[in-house]
């Protein structure tokens, strides 16, 4: 999916400037870069991004709701520094995820860079009164950071649920630009088919990250991955039922949690490898209806010009022969 980028600031890339300079850059498209999937797998829109002062020290960004959950909001700190950049997000006021969807149980805060590429910071945990916090790196220096909810934490690219998103305040260290058309993951891509999984979570007696697991299994599943990604799914599969036999056996909880996102991840592998896979097969199959109606037209078409020319020969033979006659026939005279 095709998306182009328009720049108040610099580039990653690009060796810092000072400010005055940086900010009067002209506007630049970078080619983004295409996530392994189908493109029917994505929905577009436009995100905003802010290049951060490397160096400059922290500065503070809002989190604003995009709507799906209006009271919603949050904060973020931010430090870019040479080789690392911190970001210590706090949210307010979220509600369970499953009310979004049962397919949807946790949220993830995310970092996407200018050309495309998404950066999973870390799942944000909720306390009872729908608050979280998260602490995390990355080498980006200009992104842009929002929530969405997810089915797992171990998803690769953002989904359409985009919960919140970062906004400047007046005196953040920072300019806005605009990515537009990011590819966000349709939620039908995590639509389980046949009967929703049941979600009535209790999360007293079994971890989030077990309905998690639960959940990124059955989606793996209902995207193909048993026939298109064997080897990884059995891997996923078999993390589940090691992590649900740890859960009946009443092992640890740090075990349990271990397992049950081993399994989440590799189930996560599976979907996009399956996804990929199908893909390829899609382009495999167009290509090859295409060969072959061109050689069948071609065939038509040699045939086509086989009977004409027998069509010539046997007029230029039949000419031939009256014309012996006639002569034939004046020489008797």
């Amino acid at each position: 999916m095709a998306r182009n980028i328009h720049f108040c600031t610099m580039h990653p890339a690009i060796k810092l400037l000072p400010a005055a300079v940086a900010f009067c850059l002209p506007a630049l498209i970078i080619p983004a870069q295409t996530p392994q999937a189908p493109a029917s797998s994505f929905t577009g829109r436009s995100i905003k991004a802010i290049g951060y002062e490397v160096g400059g020290g922290s500065t503070m960004i809002d989190l604003k709701s995009t709507g799906l959950i209006a009271q919603a909001n949050g904060q973020a700190k931010v430090e870019a520094r040479r080789t690392v950049t911190t970001v210590e997000a706090k949210i307010e006021a979220l509600t369970s995820p499953t009310q979004l969807g049962t397919e949807f149980l946790t949220y993830v805060l995310w970092a996407v860079s200018p050309d495309g590429r998404a950066i999973n910071l870390g799942e944000i945990l909720l306390d009872n009164n729908g608050n979280g916090k998260l602490k995390a790196t990355t080498q980006l220096q200009s992104f842009s950071l929002f929530v969405t909810a997810e089915p797992y934490s171990a998803v690769r690219q953002p989904s359409e649920m985009l919960i919140l998103e970062n906004a400047l305040r007046e005196n953040t260290k920072g300019k806005i630009f605009v990515v537009n058309n990011y590819p966000l993951m349709k939620r039908s891509q995590y639509q389980k088919m046949g009967n929703p999984l049941a979600l009535s979570l209790d999360l007293k007696k079994v971890p989030l990250e077990m309905y998690e697991a639960r959940n990124a299994v059955e989606i793996a599943k209902s995207q193909g991955a048993e026939k298109y990604a064997p080897e990884v799914f059995s891997k996923a599969d078999g993390g589940l039922k090691m992590a649900e036999n740890a859960l009946a056996r009443k092992a640890n909880r740090k075990e349990i949690i271990s397992l049950a996102r081993q399994a989440a991840q590799s189930s996560e592998d599976a979907r996009a490898l399956a996804a990929e896979r199908q893909e390829e097969e899609r382009i495999a199959m167009e290509r090859a209806a295409a060969a072959a109606a061109a050689q069948a037209q071609a065939e038509e078409k040699a045939k086509a010009e086989a009977a004409a020319q027998r069509r010539g020969g046997g007029n230029q033979g039949s000419g031939g022969s009256f014309g012996g006659g006639s002569d034939w026939v004046n020489g008797w005279r």
